[in-house]
């Protein structure tokens, strides 16, 4: 939706520059061109602003690491050719 706005407005932008009176049928002076370019400043700057991300709040389910227990283990080691007792990282039960 922002984007369709942001897409209609540049495109009426664009058309009232191309379709802008010659000089014969020039009416009005420079305030005109300070009009618009302000109205259009305004809803450009409008657009920017609300184009940012939209945060809820939602219910956030907190699951609690599982423990982490120690235990020596034996196990073979093969460059001293013999188990060797070993601290290793195991679940709790």
């Amino acid at each position: 939706m922002k984007k369709t706005l942001l897409a209609v407005a540049a495109s009426a932008l664009l058309a009232a520059a191309t379709l802008a009176p010659t000089t014969a049928q020039a009416r009005c002076g420079p305030g005109c061109a300070l009009g618009f370019g302000l109205l259009g400043g305004i809803m450009l700057g409008g657009a920017i602003a609300h184009s940012r991300p939209y945060y809820y709040d939602e219910p956030v389910e907190v699951i609690d690491a599982p423990d982490i227990c120690y235990s020596n283990r034996e196990v073979w080691s093969p460059r001293r050719r013999a188990y060797i007792v070993q601290r290793m990282r195991v679940p709790c039960y």
